[in-house]
């Protein structure tokens, strides 16, 4: 599949997420209004923050899979990362306001209205985040796009989110224990700051500071290395990630006795299995003579 085909289907999954994340925060706003709940009110921030990042994913893909240029040599990728920073500080401010919330009710603890509506729109917000879940597992296995791949973790936790908010609304009124919507709304607020930090934030800090691939994708390189014809070892391994862009560079240890034309065949032939062990990664190999 080619990089264009890529970012199709992760711009259009992002759109349908972004579409569905709106939605819900409207019905959301709605159940909040007339029930007064802070679990309610920290999942409509949690959408909120859906919506936020669907559409940063959607505009992010789109400029990343822009060509390299005179200007930027390597390509647009890092427009992931910073859009990841910004929606990471965003987001953090909104967790923090949804946590206060819920301290407020432990504080002084607000009987909940109309929990029937509350109840719809929760069965609602599951009924739809599941469908797109589907959605976006059958796209995953039609693309490789990182993208697509932290939208779907993302909103699989939704899933948890929503059942958590509908517990919280059945004790209520099955004991009248109204604190535990005000603790299960500090939950979600804490939960929703862990995920963008933990998620989105460190990992596009990560790649912005040019931090080493994983630990296993570097074996993964590594042993590709090691199995290849003709080469008697390796230094000055290199690997790097900008958005959903992997950049790896090495320096062979080839025979100095061969011709160049086989030393360059050697490294060819390493740069195509290292291209299809991470499509569309950027790898440069540099002969040594031993």
């Amino acid at each position: 599949m080619s990089v264009a085909e890529h970012t199709l289907l992760a711009r259009r999954a992002s759109f349908l997420a972004m579409g569905m994340a709106l939605t819900l925060v409207v019905c959301k706003i709605v159940a909040w209004s007339l029930s007064g709940s802070a679990s309610v009110f920290a999942s409509m921030l949690d959408s909120l923050m859906d919506a936020l990042m669907s559409l940063g994913n959607a505009l992010a893909a789109g400029y990343a899979s822009k060509p390299a240029d005179d200007d930027h040599r390597f390509g647009h990728h890092s427009i992931e990362d910073i859009m990841g920073l910004l929606q990471g500080a965003f987001v953090s401010g909104i967790a923090v306001f949804a946590l206060l919330q819920g301290v407020e009710q432990l504080i002084r603890p607000t009987p909940l209205d109309n929990d029937l509506w509350a109840l719809a729109v929760m069965g609602l917000s599951i009924t739809l985040t599941l469908s797109l879940v589907v959605y976006q597992q059958i796209l995953m296995k039609k693309t490789s796009s990182v993208i697509l791949r932290a939208d779907y973790a993302h909103y699989l936790s939704d899933v948890l989110t929503n059942g958590g908010v509908v517990a919280a609304i059945l004790i209520v009124s099955a004991t009248g224990w109204v604190e535990i919507d005000g603790i299960l709304g500090i939950g979600i607020a804490l939960y929703v700051l862990w995920h963008i930090v933990t998620h989105v934030v460190q990992p596009a800090y990560h790649r912005l500071m040019d931090h080493a691939l994983p630990h296993d994708q570097e074996h993964a390189i590594i042993q590709v290395i090691q199995d290849h014809p003709g080469v008697q070892g390796y230094h000055r391994l290199k690997t790097r990630a900008s958005g959903s862009k992997i950049f790896i560079q090495v320096h062979l240890d080839l025979s100095g006795q061969q011709t160049l034309f086989q030393a360059h065949a050697i490294a060819d032939g390493l740069e195509k299995k290292l291209e299809a062990l991470y499509p569309h990664a950027d790898v440069i190999v540099h002969q040594d003579p031993v």
